[in-house]
């Protein structure tokens, strides 16, 4: 068995419906990722590089 470490991260990622009528449904889907970053590092180069603020 091997050994699994989980570490709770401060920062999470919010969708919000547009309001319009659902078509069908709503897709929930997860990701799953290996590096040799710190949970810190990664969240930064995976998210917040990347973060939109309209003027």
């Amino acid at each position: 068995m091997s050994n699994v470490y989980f570490k709770i991260h401060p920062d999470m990622e919010l969708y919000i419906q547009d309001g319009d009528p659902l078509i069908d449904s709503y897709e929930v889907w997860s990701q799953l990722f290996e590096t040799n970053e710190n949970i810190d590092e990664f969240f930064a180069n995976r998210y917040i590089k990347y973060e939109y603020h309209p003027d």
